[in-house]
């Protein structure tokens, strides 16, 4: 497949035809369906009193199907599509990554009833993993770092983007219209129209739109991969899935994802080692373990916000009472927490109660520089109100600052 990786890191986004081969495309909509109707009964089961007998999947505006919870032998092939030349291959080469891993892998569904158009968006939180204008510089200097991909399995035109949008914070007129009605097209917006088959890889602080949740048959791969071993620490460094699912696949599928685990874990070591550092208060250390982690000259500062993130982050989950629950009760209250991954409780593990509140003390005064004065709306950003700054970096705050602030 030809892909273009230019265009890609210049407007945000690449439409790609015939992702799914068309000798694959019925075989992949029945493995699919099979998940629905597994995922419908999940969700029957599930209801709550006064939902409708079909809860969430009557209930949604986009009901959504996490795969490694649903896959079996008989289903594999909806999995390792997400490892496809098309899909895996392509997406390491629109980063120009060395590897690349699977973070994501979700399946998107009409609801049963009209919900109309959803809010425009980017798909970062404010000022989270790291403010617009740091993202931007990251992505201008080393290339995209992660990729998302919506897979349409019948033809679709849902998805509306802002061509460009993932190198800017919001124009004035684009923050006028937002506030006003976050749910009409933006100026510059354009439809990404998809045959089925096709596919749409999209950089996730772009500025995207749902334009219409209606009930016409929608039926969407919806994947993200994240670049390993490149100039830059991924803004995507998480992941949505555990290996339980892995023994499902095929010989040569569950070496991959066993890749992919040894990938994390050995950039986890670096992460741990890189705290260690900080609480440890050893600069050089921390200079010398920080280079491993992001290579590149440029942009590491964009780097330590992220890992502040991460560290606020490991003190909520440190502070979760699990110690009193059963081992699948407390299993499932660490999934829910961090974006369903145990990997990150093994790296929370790694540290004390106290080493844990050290750590997070040495970032207090970035985390400080990182806030407004007042909680403010951020009407394109996932989530609320936020007191983060949504697009700017700390002014005159760089690593030597970071370091001298322990």
């Amino acid at each position: 497949m030809q892909v273009h990786p230019q265009q890609f890191q210049r407007d945000g986004f690449v439409i790609l035809r015939n992702v799914v081969p068309e000798d694959r495309l019925d075989e992949l909509r029945d493995s699919f369906e099979i998940l629905v109707e597994r995922q419908k009964e999940i969700w029957a089961n599930e209801r709550k009193p006064g939902d409708p007998p079909g809860g969430a999947w009557e209930t949604g505006a986009q009901p959504r199907l996490v795969l490694n919870n649903l896959v079996d032998e008989t289903t594999a092939n909806t999995v390792e599509f997400c490892l496809h030349e098309n899909t895996l291959g392509t997406s390491r080469r629109l980063m120009g990554a060395p590897d690349a891993a699977v973070t994501a892998m979700l399946f998107m569904c009409n609801p049963v009833s009209d919900h109309g158009p959803a809010r425009w968006h980017r798909d970062v939180g404010p000022g989270h993993p790291a403010p617009i204008n740091g993202l931007v510089k990251n992505i201008r200097h080393h290339g995209p770092a992660y990729v998302q991909w919506n897979i349409a399995l019948h033809d679709d035109s849902v998805l509306w983007v802002v061509p460009g949008s993932h190198l800017r914070p919001n124009t004035k007129e684009e923050d006028r219209q937002l506030a006003e009605n976050p749910q009409v097209p933006l100026p510059e917006s354009i439809p990404v129209e998809l045959r089925a088959g096709d596919g749409v890889a999209y950089s996730i602080p772009i500025l995207h739109w749902a334009s219409n949740y209606s009930t016409r048959l929608r039926r969407i791969i919806h994947l993200g991969y994240r670049a390993f071993g490149g100039s830059a620490f991924s803004y995507v460094h998480w992941r949505h899935w555990d290996p339980e699912f892995v023994p499902h696949l095929s010989p040569a599928a569950r070496e991959t994802f066993q890749k992919f685990d040894r990938l994390w874990c050995a950039e986890h070591e670096i992460v741990a080692s890189i705290f260690r550092t900080v609480i440890e208060c050893d600069g050089e250390m921390f200079e010398k373990h920080l280079v491993r982690l992001h290579p590149g000259e440029t942009g590491r500062m964009v780097c330590i916000v992220m890992l502040s993130k991460l560290a606020f982050q490991m003190q909520a989950f440190d502070q979760l009472e699990v110690d009193h629950l059963a081992p699948e009760e407390r299993d499932a209250k660490f999934k829910q927490h961090w974006f369903g991954s145990m990997l990150f409780h093994n790296l929370t593990s790694r540290f004390s109660h106290s080493e844990v509140s050290q750590l997070c003390d040495r970032f207090q005064t970035l985390d400080t520089k990182l806030k407004l004065s007042t909680i403010q709306d951020a009407h394109d950003f996932q989530r609320g109100p936020s007191e983060y700054n949504c697009n700017k970096m700390p002014d005159d705050f760089e690593v030597e600052d970071f370091i001298a602030s322990w």
